[in-house]
């Protein structure tokens, strides 16, 4: 009876039916103790204790009160017009990184934001996640003034609370949109992290020829999703 249980829980996850993986792994070494515990279910396995599924690891919403506190009460860069807090739970596994391109004025930050913000959950939707349960955040902390800070130097004085972030949020996946470069030693001492770049949603509203390598980004990381 219990592993007949087993067996129909292993179908489930690999069934074509489910878009999205029901389980989270986050290194090779759990994918294939995931993969052999599946195989085992589904031929009967041996014995009891061969079928039982391992651990999953389960994503817990973020604790944002204390990255919105790092963020609010930072003024390492003076001047800064309004502070960005993280939105979202996490608890997809998935978090997306907002980086505004340099060339685009405060003043198109404000025109665009509302087309951005649509035109990102349309890319997450089409590849059926769902923007609530991402941690979306921005690779600075603060809307510089146009005589303030160029947004290198800013990153430099609050990339500690981007890492903070990674820390709490503990990603599975993370989609860059906009400039990577500056992520560069990040991604480097992330581990076990699946890292993807696409072009920022308003660099993308102006220039609808990049639409193409952005889908194919985004089915990249559909295809991670779907595979167990």
């Amino acid at each position: 009876m219990k592993n007949e249980l087993y067996k129909n829980l292993a179908l489930h996850i690999t069934s074509r039916k489910n878009r999205l993986p029901l389980l989270k792994v986050r290194n090779n070494h759990q994918r294939s103790m995931l993969n052999e515990w599946i195989s085992l279910s589904v031929s009967g396995g041996t014995g009891v204790d061969e079928v039982t599924p391992p651990v999953a690891m389960t994503a817990n919403p973020v604790n944002l009160s204390e990255l919105n506190k790092m963020i609010m009460n930072c003024s390492r860069c003076a001047g800064a017009e309004e502070k960005k807090c993280g939105v979202g739970s996490g608890t997809n596994g998935i978090m997306i990184i907002l980086n505004a391109p340099a060339m685009v004025s405060s003043f198109e930050k404000k025109q665009f934001k509302g087309e951005s913000v649509d035109l990102l959950k349309k890319m997450l939707a089409a590849i059926d996640i769902e923007f609530s349960k991402c941690y979306i955040t921005s690779i600075i902390k603060c809307e510089p003034s146009e005589t303030m800070h160029r947004p290198s130097s800013m990153f430099r004085e609050c990339q500690h609370i981007l890492k903070k972030e990674i820390e709490l949020v503990k990603p599975l996946l993370v989609m860059v949109f906009g400039e990577i470069v500056p992520l560069q030693k990040i991604i480097h001492e992330s581990e076990d992290i699946s890292w993807y770049n696409i072009e920022h949603p308003i660099t993308l509203i102006k220039n609808p020829d990049l639409k193409g390598k952005a889908w194919k980004t985004l089915k990249l990381v559909s295809a991670e999703m779907n595979s167990v």
